[in-house]
């Protein structure tokens, strides 16, 4: 197949293009920086140009007339102002459909959302059919462009929600590999230690996008390991590798949380703390459910957290990230 990938050199996208052309599919990786590119020895034809939320976007001319499906990863994860989610996500990802759907009347279209795009959970698992509540304006982002591509005619689309991801390349779970290196874990809120998440290793998730696409997998899905964690349970695993022999446990109070959040966002200081992110972390449940990607696939999530946090620290330590 003839696949365009956006956000090429980003985490799950760069795995993408990895696996994409290692089976033999012709990919044509979006870039916007070729230094970038050639530094992550990003696979595929590269083409450069960015996804403006309103301009032509005058890089779809270089790609074939035969193209079969795009594979949407680029997007905006952190920022102080509430604003960049909508331009930088629902925006551009708007504007990137409506000028493929001019040179492409038919295409396969995967958009990578987000478990914030459905919201927490209430104690049970999220299924594709409960309602969406984001606590979040990232959340709502992503989950403005869902609409948007329901309504567009002429296309097959998969809609794919992971939660946390987790393995090598990752930056935003390096952040809790080094709370754990430094012996000092701090949570939000007084019972931190036992708030739950899904998970999803960063190869199953690639391959479940490959098999959804290839396949049209028609639909919503939410792609993670049937079983969920506690953040506990995640630290003892990362500890567990490490060999840490004593970890201090530091909770911040929920209102205290906020008040560090504004702060944050206030100041022009580098952190991945803002007020939007505050209203994700105060949450008791990040839990959903892959029974509907299981059962309707035949496909089977490889790695467990065990496995994925050694592979993950391995990567790091090749880095020196750690």
């Amino acid at each position: 197949m003839k696949i365009l990938v956006t956000g090429a050199t980003g985490f799950v996208g760069s795995h993408l293009t990895d696996l994409l052309t290692s089976e033999g599919h012709e990919v044509y990786s979006l870039v916007r920086n070729p230094k970038k590119a050639a530094e992550f020895q990003t696979q595929g034809h590269i083409v450069v140009g960015n996804l403006d939320a309103t301009n032509t976007l005058e890089w779809i001319d270089v790609l074939p007339e035969n193209l079969d499906a795009v594979i949407h990863t680029a997007g905006v994860v952190h920022s102080v102002n509430p604003d960049d989610f909508f331009i930088h996500n629902t925006k551009t990802t708007n504007n990137l459909i409506n000028q493929l759907h001019k040179k492409y009347a038919h295409l396969h279209f995967t958009y990578i959302s987000s478990l914030a795009a459905a919201g927490p959970s209430t104690g049970e698992e999220k299924c594709e059919e409960h309602d969406k509540r984001p606590v979040s304006s990232y959340g709502r982002s992503k989950l403005e462009s869902e609409y948007h591509l329901k309504e567009l005619s002429g296309w097959t689309y998969t809609i794919i929600m992971p939660p946390m991801v987790i393995g090598p390349r990752d930056t935003a779970v390096l952040d809790i590999f080094k709370m754990v290196k430094s012996r000092f874990v701090i949570g939000p809120g007084i019972n931190f230690k036992n708030k739950k998440y899904s998970f999803i290793n960063v190869f199953d998730l690639v391959d479940a996008i490959k098999y959804l696409t290839i396949e049209k997998g028609s639909g919503s899905y939410f792609i993670s390991h049937p079983r969920s964690i506690t953040f506990v349970e995640l630290i003892n695993a990362i500890n567990k590798n490490m060999g840490m022999k004593r970890l201090f446990f530091i909770p911040i109070p929920h209102p205290l949380l906020r008040i560090v959040g504004r702060i944050l966002t206030i100041f022009p200081v580098a952190s991945r703390l803002t007020s939007d992110k505050v209203h994700e972390l105060v949450q008791e449940n990040w839990i959903c459910s892959p029974k509907r990607y299981l059962e309707t696939t035949n496909q089977v999530i490889k790695f467990d957290l065990e496995n994925t946090v050694k592979m993950t620290q391995e990567d790091y330590e090749a880095r020196k990230w750690l």
